[in-house]
């Protein structure tokens, strides 16, 4: 019975996880008609910024639900945090506007704060074991957002209006989730701000880190060709390993509290995923990119490897995201932290080479950095996987 549920959920958030990109692309080929040329640059470029933002300045809080959300003091913690994060992420967008040469899109800082608000409540909910619901709710006005946002651009069409009208959709399921009760409450020991930002800072270095190694090359390039084969291979990239992680996150965190036996058998259970979920994902995005590159610029040449690699790399991030589940439960997540930002560091100077060896270059760069942190990461993950479980806010 349990395992139908949990097949089930893992089910629904496929859905979930299909219907986003999949309404992003429709929407996107609308945007780049309806819009200037100039106007739907700033656009991407903009929203590049805020999918980077969204990732390191509010992902990791998702993170840390994982560790603390059932431990007595987390909501007043983790809230008071939330509201300092989105004021750092304020000034991080409008410094970094400035630099992606989008300019200053208010709409876009609105989305971003209206994204990761959501974020951060909704995870609460599906901490709660409420997975199902999560997802349904989620599918339904995560698609419904572009809808709102084509209406945007057909009243006004510049490069803010897509995010305003996002950001207003998103605001009902993040009603809904901040008012609707789940099943679980906080039984653990106390939690201190000590304890939770000290494991905190260690997971937002991870999610900057990862979320660049995605992103920055966008910002390097600023040609709308490039940006969308970078949307492109990141959104079909992220479907079923996007599916895997919403699914393991909260299943493995519950299960921590039930026992040794019951966390390891879970894990390895979801771990018998990532082989044919790494085969599959570069096979679906070879075969669905390019008719959606078509579809999003007509007129620009298709390049297959660079959408290939761009799969791969997807794949690699998520995997080290998903054996990073134990170290965060071991309170050990600065050793994926440190790694990734060393990955980052080797690969940024990549970046400095574009014009001389061009994207398929740094693509395989990029993956091959992300290989040697799947290695290491993974060598970590398997040290601890087979320690004795040790509550993070009392170690």
């Amino acid at each position: 019975m349990a395992r139908t549920k949990h097949w089930r959920e893992y089910l629904l958030l496929l859905v979930n996880r299909g219907a986003i990109p999949a309404s992003t692309f429709i929407a996107l080929a609308f945007f780049q008609r309806a819009m200037s040329s100039s106007n739907f640059e700033s656009f991407l470029l903009a929203w590049s910024l805020c999918q980077w933002i969204l990732a390191f300045g509010f992902q990791w809080q998702k993170n840390a639900a994982v560790a603390f959300f059932h431990y007595k003091g987390y909501y007043r913690i983790s809230v008071s945090t939330f509201f300092v994060s989105a004021l750092i992420v304020t000034v991080i967008f409008v410094i970094f506007s400035r630099y992606t040469g989008s300019g200053l899109l208010y709409g876009g800082l609105a989305y971003t704060i209206t994204a990761g608000a959501l974020y951060f409540v909704s995870t609460n909910y599906r901490m709660r074991g409420s997975v199902a619901f999560y997802a349904n709710v989620d599918t339904v006005f995560q698609v419904l957002r572009w809808g709102v946002a084509i209406v945007a651009v057909i009243l006004v069409p510049l490069a803010d209006a897509p995010f305003w009208g996002a950001a207003l959709t998103l605001t009902v399921p993040l009603m809904i989730f901040l008012f609707t009760k789940g099943s679980g409450f906080p039984v653990g020991p106390g939690l201190t701000w000590k304890t939770y930002l000290g494991t905190g800072v260690w997971l937002a270095i991870f999610d900057f880190a990862g979320a660049g190694m995605m992103y920055v090359d966008r910002f390097y390039v600023k040609e709308s060709d490039y940006i969308l084969h970078s949307t492109v291979s990141n959104q079909i990239g992220s479907v079923l390993f996007g599916a895997l992680i919403a699914t393991a996150y909260p299943r493995i965190s519950l299960a921590w509290r039930q026992g040794d036996d019951r966390w390891r058998r879970e894990f390895r259970r979801l771990s018998r995923l990532i082989v044919p979920l790494i085969i599959l994902t570069p096979v679906l995005c070879v075969t669905a990119g390019p008719v959606l590159l078509k579809i999003l610029s007509p007129g620009s040449p298709v390049d297959l490897r660079v959408l290939f690699i761009g799969a791969i790399a997807q794949s690699l991030h998520h995997i080290i995201a998903f054996v990073s589940i134990v170290l965060i439960l071991h309170g050990k997540n600065y050793i994926s932290a440190l790694i990734y930002l060393c990955t980052i560091g080797l690969y940024l100077p990549t970046l400095l080479l574009l014009d001389d060896h061009g994207w398929l270059f740094v693509s395989a760069m990029r993956c091959l950095f992300l290989i040697i942190a799947v290695i290491l990461v993974g060598l970590a993950t398997l040290s601890y996987s087979r320690k004795r479980r040790v509550d993070v806010a009392t170690s």
